[in-house]
């Protein structure tokens, strides 16, 4: 049985500050190579949003039941009509929903899955380096925010961009020209953990600056 969990989608208000402060330094003290998915086997989030009706067309009835059943248990509305010896299952999942899997190539095999069937997804990759310390801090972007980089912020566009998908975004980056457009969301809450509280405060104002909802208990 799938495990959902339903996440209120909240417009992200707080204005887009370009600082990347020393926060990049920071991190790269605090583990100095990134950890592959192997020998890191760990349950992984994936989040998956179909705001539109979507129609599959079935020929195959026991697919069609299949497809049927799957749809219902991940909590999408659905529709069933059959004619001239066909199914057509139609459905929807307005709300952003999260499953839990247990290991990546099963988050990998379902991320395919979904948007085969139309729909749209985010897996909060987070980093090994973020799964460990003693203070947690969650954060959420519900919106795409973009980054207009110029200049000398330019040069760190890459680090932006590897920061951002360290801790569990969908990322777009576009360089043209004399400039580079980050693009940048994380539509359902995720949590990274970081060494002790003086880092969670850091943490948690360079989120804030770049526009995400937090939380962190003190």
């Amino acid at each position: 049985m799938l495990r959902t969990l339903i996440s209120t989608t909240l417009s992200a208000a707080a204005l887009l500050l370009l600082s990347l402060s020393p926060l990049f330094a920071q991190a790269e003290h605090e583990h100095s190579h990134e950890e592959g998915h192997e020998g890191h086997a760990h349950a992984e989030v994936v989040a998956y949003q179909l705001a539109d009706w979507h129609e599959m067309h079935f020929e195959d009835a026991k697919k069609a039941a299949q497809h049927l059943k799957t749809v219902k248990e991940m909590g999408c509305e659905v529709k069933e009509t059959k004619h001239a010896g066909h199914v057509d299952i139609v459905y929807r999942c307005t709300d952003w929903k999260e499953m839990t899997l247990e290991n990546h190539k099963l988050a990998e095999q379902w991320l395919g899955w979904l948007k085969d069937a139309g729909f749209e997804t985010h897996h909060a990759d987070v980093a090994e380096r973020f799964m460990h310390g003693d203070e947690t801090i969650q954060l959420r972007l519900a919106d795409w925010k973009t980054a207009h980089l110029t200049g000398p912020e330019m040069k760190t566009a890459k680090k932006f961009t590897a920061t951002l998908q360290e801790i569990g975004c969908s990322v777009k980056s576009d360089a043209h020209g004399n400039h580079a457009d980050v693009s940048y969301r994380c539509p359902t809450w995720v949590t990274i953990h970081v060494t002790d509280h003086a880092a969670a405060d850091q943490w948690q104002g360079w989120l804030e600056s770049h526009g995400f909802e937090t939380k962190h208990a003190h």
